[in-house]
């Protein structure tokens, strides 16, 4: 091999089959054109579908410090909305209400959900992306998954059950005050819709109920259970479990099935109906009667109106529980509240008490006094005047 400065030079005299030859100098080298890449996010996963743009997709965030009780809810709401949210959402201490504004909006996100705490009080947010409305909701208390498992007998967990939209039950939204109506099309538009026509039996695994009492609304969270109807409980074990049960000590197979259980479920307190099609559990198939009960999941939240804003967490106040006139000044009034933006670290707008009060940092609202006249200074004693007499 040839050197070159102390170090030997491979060269190769003839073409390798497997390689193109190289360019001679000649031949300019072609450079290899990359395509373009294209600024922005990717399109959202349901810009292809066209049945996916009916789909609601939400966003759930806390704001500002919270304690590992308002943390744990915001993971069960999460499960809730499933499979329609973000579930492994990680928020930053330095994000602010832009920041998940900005993003829900290439991922096709159409409600945004804020939790925030102020001491003892727990406050939730509704906003309608783009655009607003806001409806703000006061927490007055809340039960999590595992309080609510604590008091069962026999608790029920199913992971499929959250693979599918739950279905949503409203009661008692009859009302035709706009803020009543206005409630109840947001819990409706929060969740997808149902197409009786298209619907399978199989996917509707989940219930959330909302029941409006006086000027609270009460969230429960239940699963639904069906099992064979009509079908006394020893026979009800050779369909359903998997082990065939014990028969050595009997003589006969209708000794089994025949004797009676003092331990047998009643059947009167659960709605037994014929199943359109298969349902999820053993002896569950179509034209067959099914007992069909609820199993609550949790969480249960109890919660209560108390301000309704045009925009997205900003805007004109449309409705507030606690001003007859939502559009008056606040300076007057005696709720306290105070004027101001936003604030990052506060994590929630309202704080109620027990006569009635409120503090809020969100509102903006207009000062009915501009046209007076500004105030005289007053001057201290003792100073002297601006000009010499």
């Amino acid at each position: 091999m040839p050197r070159r400065g102390g170090r030997r030079k491979k060269s190769r005299t003839q073409a390798q089959p497997d390689r193109p030859a190289a360019p001679t100098k000649d031949e300019p080298k072609k450079q290899q054109v990359q395509p373009k890449r294209k600024k922005g996010h990717a399109p959202p996963p349901q810009a292809a579908d066209p049945d996916e743009k009916r789909v609601p997709r939400t966003m759930i965030v806390r704001r500002g410090a919270t304690d590992k009780r308002v943390q744990e809810l915001v993971r069960e709401l999460r499960r809730v909305m499933a499979p329609h949210t973000a579930e492994r959402l990680k928020e930053r201490p330095g994000n602010s209400l832009k920041d998940f504004v900005h993003a829900a909006q290439p991922l096709g996100v159409s409600h945004l959900l804020v939790l925030g705490q102020q001491k003892d009080q727990v406050n939730l947010r509704v906003a309608r992306l783009p655009g607003g409305p806001t409806l703000s909701f006061k927490i007055r208390s809340f039960s999590l998954v595992r309080e609510v498992r604590a008091q069962q007998k026999r608790p029920f967990e199913s992971m499929a059950a959250y693979a599918t939209a739950p279905l949503v039950v409203l009661d008692s939204f009859g009302s035709k005050e706009k803020h009543v109506a206005l409630q109840r099309v947001t819990f409706e538009a929060l969740f997808a819709p149902i197409d009786v026509s298209t619907v399978k039996v199989a996917d509707m695994r989940r219930v959330v109920l909302f029941h409006r009492d006086g000027d609270g609304v009460e969230m429960r969270h239940y699963a639904v259970q069906a099992s064979a109807a009509n079908v006394s409980k020893p026979v009800k074990r050779v369909v359903e479990v998997k082990n065939i049960p014990d028969l050595s000590k009997l003589k006969d197979i209708s000794e089994y099935v025949t004797r009676i259980d003092p331990g047998s479920d009643s059947e009167g307190e659960d709605a037994v109906a014929p199943m359109a099609g298969k349902f999820g559990g053993r002896g569950n198939v179509a034209k067959r009667e099914s007992k069909i009960k609820l199993v609550e999941l949790g969480p249960r939240l109890r919660l209560r109106l108390y301000k309704v804003e045009r925009g997205v967490c900003a805007g004109d106040v449309l409705y507030h529980a606690f001003r007859e006139d939502p559009g008056e000044a606040s300076g007057d009034d005696d709720d306290g509240a105070s004027g101001g933006g936003e604030s990052d670290a506060g994590g929630s707008d309202a704080d109620e008490s027990d006569d009635g009060g409120e503090a809020s940092g969100d509102d903006l609202f207009a000062d009915d006094d501009s046209d007076a006249p500004p105030p005289k200074k007053q001057r201290r004693k003792g100073a002297k005047p601006p000009f010499g007499r």
